[in-house]
């Protein structure tokens, strides 16, 4: 994922925190100080307990190299998101597909956008993602899976709906399953056909 997030970034060649952003980096800094976040203030946006606990870490830092780390992460997590979609497509479609799969993704001007600007939305479909590929590549992975929905939806709640899912799939594929077909017949010499 380096490798990519450099090509990207020398690509596109910017990125800054958006104001949802900037505001995991406040509220983790008043966290790692022992102070409640402000979320009170007019216009605040909402807060993401996984993006606020990325901010408790990067408090130890500079407010400008917070930034700049959280710019290089949203990197990550784009050339991740790219990775993965080629991973999707080669696995279910070959090589070439997911080529075309990643390129198109990469190229799409909202994931671009959303990347460089280091928004959520970005790392939450590289979780979402990679709980998709976890499955594809071992049906009924589990566990690997809802621990990456549950590292999404932390980011944004919609994916506790995804695991509710997930966790119906796994348990009605768990029941045990009875058969229902009628019972087997064999033809008798005449033709006609006689139950066993």
């Amino acid at each position: 994922m380096g490798a990519g997030a450099a090509v990207l970034w020398a690509v596109i060649g910017h990125g800054f925190a958006n104001y949802d952003a900037l505001y995991s980096l406040i509220w983790g800094r008043e966290l790692a100080h022992g102070r409640a976040p402000t979320t009170d203030v007019v216009l605040a946006p909402t807060s993401h307990p996984l993006a606020d606990v990325l901010g408790v870490v990067l408090s130890a830092f500079p407010a400008r190299a917070g930034e700049d780390i959280l710019v290089v992460i949203a990197y990550l997590a784009l050339a991740g998101v790219g990775y993965v979609v080629f991973r999707l497509g080669q696995l279910w479609f070959g090589w070439a597909a997911g080529l075309l799969a990643a390129a198109v993704i990469l190229t799409r001007e909202p994931i671009i956008s959303y990347g460089v600007r280091a928004y959520l939305d970005v790392p939450y479909l590289l979780l979402v993602l990679g709980a998709l590929l976890v499955e594809a590549k071992r049906t009924r992975a589990g566990t690997p899976v809802l621990v990456l929905l549950a590292l999404a939806g932390l980011l944004r709640p919609e994916a506790w709906l995804f695991s509710l899912a997930y966790l119906g799939y796994l348990w009605l594929d768990r029941r045990p399953r009875t058969r229902t077909w009628p019972s087997r017949s064999r033809a008798s010499p005449s033709g006609s056909a006689t139950t066993s």
